[in-house]
């Protein structure tokens, strides 16, 4: 089981919407972030390397957010934590107990 006390930043989990709003029935015209649950998380920066590709340089921000189990995450799903997006690139279930993931994500 997760400590609790190490569970101490709150991130936005929800998916990328294709722009279109639902309730005026009109295109916003680019991506939405759409929540869909508040949780508990231990936020650690895992990396800050660059890549060199075609004479450029890419810096890619790596993190890994430790949450309690929940089933609705997946690949397709979005991290919110500040003001910053992570597409998630990894979930893990260390103990296959469904007590915590462990999620990999980058920068949007």
């Amino acid at each position: 089981m997760a400590d609790a006390g190490k569970l101490n930043r709150r991130i936005i989990i929800g998916v990328m919407s294709d722009g279109f709003n639902e309730d005026t029935g009109r295109d916003e015209g680019e991506n939405v972030f759409i929540p869909s649950c508040t949780v508990w998380a231990n936020v650690k920066h895992v990396r800050g390397s660059e890549f060199f590709e075609a004479a450029a340089v890419k810096a890619e921000k790596t993190v890994t957010f430790t949450i309690r189990y929940r089933s609705e995450v997946t690949t397709d799903s979005v991290i919110k934590y500040g003001d910053t997006l992570y597409n998630i690139r990894a979930i893990n279930d260390p103990s296959e107990g469904h007590d915590i993931q462990i999620i990999t994500a980058e920068v949007v």
